[in-house]
Order: structure tokens, then sequence, then C-alpha cells
């Protein structure tokens, strides 16, 4: 049985090839900042609802408006915030207490508690840039 030798030449072929794959595999995504902030419809906190965004590559974030208003985005894990850039921005409120309109329906027909334009990231004409360090990012509904 004859063992091939490897030439010393393909040997620094074979350790670039693996350490371009373990550098590569390191990729940890598109650079992030924190998001939070304050959602307000007419000058008072919105007490429930999602605030989504929307950047023009790459994965959307989103965050659960809370009950002063309050709201944190996450995109791949909880709290982690959004991409940096430019984002469109959408933001859905429906009457919890949504009964459906027909008794056949399994799903109640949401009443949106605010205009409808909002929960659009085309119509609500909302865009936020993300940058660096993050910041607070107040929503001011009208």
């Amino acid at each position: 049985m004859r063992i091939a030798m490897i030439q010393p030449w393909m040997q620094i072929v074979l350790l670039s090839a693996a350490v371009s794959v373990v550098v590569g595999g390191c990729n940890r995504g598109p650079a992030m900042a924190p998001v939070s902030g304050k959602v307000t419809y007419k000058g008072q906190p919105l007490k429930h609802g999602n605030v989504l965004f929307q950047p023009s590559v790459g994965p959307p974030a989103k965050g659960e408006i809370g009950p002063d208003g309050s709201y944190t985005l996450s995109t791949y894990k909880k709290n982690d915030g959004a991409v940096l850039g430019k984002h469109r921005v959408q933001v859905i409120c429906v009457d919890p207490r949504a009964k459906p309109a027909n008794p056949d329906e399994e799903t109640p027909s949401a009443k949106s508690l605010i205009p409808e334009k909002y929960s659009n990231y085309v119509t609500s004409e909302i865009t936020v840039e993300v940058v660096k360090g993050g910041g607070p990012y107040p929503i001011d509904l009208k």
C-alpha cells in the first residue's frame, strides 16, 4: 500500500483554504445598533401594538409596544436592535377586544385604533435612520 505524500506547496494551499472557511464562517452579519423609543399618537403614548422597521437591505426588526408607549426592537435575538441604515416604519395597533364580524369566522376582524396608513411601510411615510451607537427613536403619529 502506497501513501501519497502531500507536497509542501499543497499543504500551504490546503491550510489557506481551511483558514478561509473558518474566517468566512465567523461572519457576524450586518452591523447593528440598539433601537428603542416611545410611540405616541395625538401626543399620548400608544398603549399596545407593534413597531416594525424595514431596512432597504437586510432583515426587518420588530418590537412590541408596552403600556407606556415604549418599544425595543429585535432582529435576530431579543432586544438586539436593527441593522444600520435607513428604515421604513410601520406601526400596528388593533383593538385587542375585537370580536369576529361573523360568528362563523375563526379570527376577528381587527379594527385599527390608529389611522390605517401607519400599518403599511409605504403609506406610513415614517422613515428612521438607525445609526451606530443607537439612541432613542421616538415615533409620533398624528
